[in-house]
């Protein structure tokens, strides 16, 4: 994706482009993207608004000043080549402050004074490389520079490791007042921008994962994982924000000073943005070749939208929740099994499913759109708030994006991220007295590494706690007992202090992988703990908060089944007796690993299990139990072919 160099003064935007079938340097108005001049000339390039002047690298025939407006050449100064073959050299960067230019030759930064035509120094850099795969006596190129003038701080990024498949870069910041380095670090490299005492990038991690980052005065300073893209971050100072946009991913909004999202909006224009002029207050998109302009006025924070009608894909459902507030018509949010696909919401690695809302109990189903980006988001965790009937708040993880809350029963949506250091949220856990201690958990999965954070703030900011996690569950009662308990490699951990303090108190089932935790109802009384081990299919049940377990359940099917069971309890009574299990697996005999499911009961505390005989056309993947079971006995289930169904459990019998 070409960068726009922009001339507000001249009201001129500057860009490499194919003109008559012809790669080459052109000028365009700021105005309307209009074609103003072709330069005849290919090269990297910038401009200085000051002179007017334009800076093209002509590789082995040094560096060409032209005049901006008339392309008159001004002088070429001389250049070394380079012994290595097929080089293009990082783009020239003007020094507005002195007007100097600097420009560069493999591990060379040379200043140029232009008016004299002469190279005044010359700056060596020698970046080790690290202990990879290749056999280099050289010095390291510098692959790109940025050059932020208004600190006289220079950015050069350098290749300091590479092992086919794995690329290492090292990014290392140089003052030129001072002429001496500031820092250095490694980054995962991606289009940068520079602005007054700041640089801005993003990343893409070969795994699948982007990046944001941020170095503030030569120094690192802010670095963000786990979002879909890598993409370049443009400044609007006006605003204090920064944008960012492609068709597919939507369009952001950040804040200058502290990165935090602040917004995501539909892409306004079909195509990547690539520039923005304070001067027009324009954006630039680059759509199929031609250059497009949109106002940047017209960028405005999303209003209430009342969900858009919407019919679910015939999809296994995944996920489904059920708000408090009556058995009637329960307000129902549901996750639609959609992972990767050949379509234009194509996303590599896609995992998460579609979200839709039901206000009538699952006879209709809508998707909400005020503040969610496109229809292409993938959803990863939902959680609504037990007192829903009154504060009406939803939170909701987007794949790539991070945490959205609505207060609104889902026509606002704000990002609420604020403290998260990754987007890529698994769980989320609302405390039952979140309506009066706010309190929240997420929980992050990024390259092995589960991170669990704490909001205090009914989500609006999150801490990260001292705790490496696969799983974590929260005690019914958590808002009178603090308990929560999860799983850090072979152990099984447990906090009483609302995750302050974490202490071991068994070990998982040997051999076995848990991928579904659930503290019973009463669990400070019983000490009654069901957990899932993925290698066994076996549900196991802990009666003394985890030191041991027995196995109660054999669910059988494929060790690699994608989808742990579901586990719901019905009515707290004596012990938390009645419980529901739903295991669900995929044939991989099957032609797209076609679902299947069983649904069990337990009216013991989970002691001895019973299979739930079905219609013989429903092959559930997701359950939830009405709020009001105790006096309307409702299951709601979801199925393969994308239904939701409610079934009075008493009427379901037990297989022979």
């Amino acid at each position: 994706m070409p960068p726009v160099i922009v001339d507000s003064q001249a009201g001129r935007l500057y860009m490499t482009g194919r003109v008559d079938g012809v790669q080459q340097i052109v000028a365009l108005a700021a105005a309307d993207g209009s074609l103003l001049a072709t330069y005849g000339l290919t090269g990297t390039i910038d401009v200085d608004p000051i002179r007017g002047w334009l800076y093209v690298d002509q590789n082995s025939s040094g560096l060409l000043v032209l005049d901006a407006q008339t392309a008159e050449q001004r002088t070429l100064i001389p250049l070394p080549g380079s012994q290595r073959q097929g080089v293009t050299y990082p783009a020239p960067q003007a020094d507005l402050g002195t007007g100097q230019v600097l420009a560069f030759r493999d591990h060379l930064v040379y200043v140029i004074d232009p008016d004299q035509g002469t190279v005044v120094r010359v700056i060596p850099f020698d970046t080790p490389k690290g202990d990879d795969c290749r056999t280099l006596t050289e010095p390291l190129p510098i692959e790109w520079a940025v050059y932020d003038d208004t600190r006289r701080l220079l950015y050069l990024d350098f290749v300091t490791y590479v092992c086919t498949p794995w690329i290492g870069e090292t990014l290392v910041s140089f003052d030129l007042h001072t002429n001496a380095q500031v820092a250095q670090q490694g980054v995962t490299s991606g289009p940068v921008s520079a602005f007054d005492g700041y640089l801005y990038g993003s990343g893409w991690y070969r795994m699948g994962m982007g990046y944001r980052w941020a170095w503030r005065d030569g120094k690192p300073w802010f670095e963000s994982e786990g979002w879909d893209n890598s993409t370049r971050l443009l400044v609007d100072a006006a605003r204090g924000r920064l944008y960012e946009s492609d068709s597919m991913h939507g369009f952001r909004a950040f804040d200058l000073e502290t990165m935090r999202l602040l917004f995501v909006l539909p892409s306004p224009v079909d195509g990547d943005l690539i520039g923005y002029d304070p001067g027009t207050d324009q954006l630039y998109y680059l759509r199929e070749g031609h250059l497009a302009t949109y106002p940047a006025t017209a960028i405005a924070p999303p209003t209430p939208e009342p969900p858009q009608v919407a019919v679910p894909p015939a999809k296994p459902v995944r996920q489904l929740v059920l708000s408090s507030g009556g058995s009637q018509a329960p307000s129902l949010l549901g996750l639609w099994d959609y992972g990767m696909t050949w379509d234009a919401c194509y996303i590599f690695g896609a995992q998460g499913g579609l979200f839709y809302l039901s206000a009538n109990g699952g006879k209709a189903w809508s998707q909400p759109r005020g503040g969610l980006g496109g229809g292409c988001d993938r959803n990863s965790a939902l959680a609504v708030s037990p007192d829903y009937a009154a504060d009406q708040t939803i939170f909701v993880a987007l794949v790539g994006n991070g945490i959205f809350r609505s207060s609104d029963g889902g026509q606002l949506w704000r990002p609420a991220s604020t403290g998260l250091p990754s987007m890529s949220i698994e769980q989320i856990l609302l405390s039952p007295g979140f309506a009066s201690d706010r309190m929240a958990f997420s929980r992050s999965w990024v390259l092995g590494q589960g991170n669990l954070y704490r909001s205090s703030d009914g989500g609006s900011t999150w801490e990260r706690l001292a705790v490496d996690l696969s799983l974590v569950a929260m005690s019914p009662e958590f808002d009178r007992d603090g308990v929560l308990m999860g799983v850090s490699a072979d152990q099984v951990l447990l906090s009483r202090d609302r995750g302050e303090t974490w202490e071991p108190v068994g070990s998982v089932p040997e051999g076995d992988s848990i991928t579904r935790l659930g503290l019973a109802p009463g669990f400070e009384r019983w000490q009654v703990v069901f957990a899932f081990g993925s290698a066994s299919q076996n549900l196991y049940r802990s009666a003394d908060g985890g030191h041991s377990w027995d196995v109660v359940l054999s669910v059988g099917g494929h060790a690699f089944g994608p989808f742990p069971p579901q586990l719901v309890y019905g009515p707290e009574t004596e012990g938390g007796r009645l419980l529901f299990l739903l295991a669900t697996d995929s044939d991989p005999n099957a032609d797209f690993f076609k679902d299947q499911g069983t649904l069990y009961r337990t009216e013991d505390g989970g002691l001895s299990w019973e299979a739930l005989v079905l219609p013989p056309d429903l092959v559930p993947t997701a359950l939830a139990i009405s709020p009001t079971y105790a006096q309307d006995g409702l299951i709601w289930l979801g199925t393969a072919d994308g239904r939701v169904l409610s079934l009075e459990a008493a009427s379901l019998q037990t297989s022979p």
